[in-house]
């Protein structure tokens, strides 16, 4: 977490389980919501499921898949989108 409020990032992919946080990538996203500035997160997992898509996106993720030509096309959409925004500063 340090790094990512230090450096700047254009994007953030990340699994969704992570070392010893089963739910992770909900974790990632939720602690970057206080992160000024915070980069996209696509969550690239294996375990892939539409309601839990659904769940990840009302957290503030920019999407969740299992699919190499999705997470392209993902990515591509996400930078677009994250370069057009203008910058804030973090949520209390």
């Amino acid at each position: 977490m340090d790094k990512l409020e230090k450096a700047k990032f254009d994007l953030v992919i990340s699994d969704f389980c992570r070392r010893d946080d089963a739910r992770g990538g909900a974790t990632l996203i939720e602690d970057l919501k206080n992160v000024a500035n915070a980069p996209p997160i696509i969550i690239y997992s294996s375990g892939f499921t539409e309601s839990r898509e659904a769940e990840l996106k009302k957290l503030g993720a920019f999407g969740e898949t299992n699919q190499a030509l999705t997470l392209f096309q993902m990515v591509v959409n996400a930078l677009q989108h994250h370069q057009s925004k203008p910058r804030t500063a973090p949520v209390d």
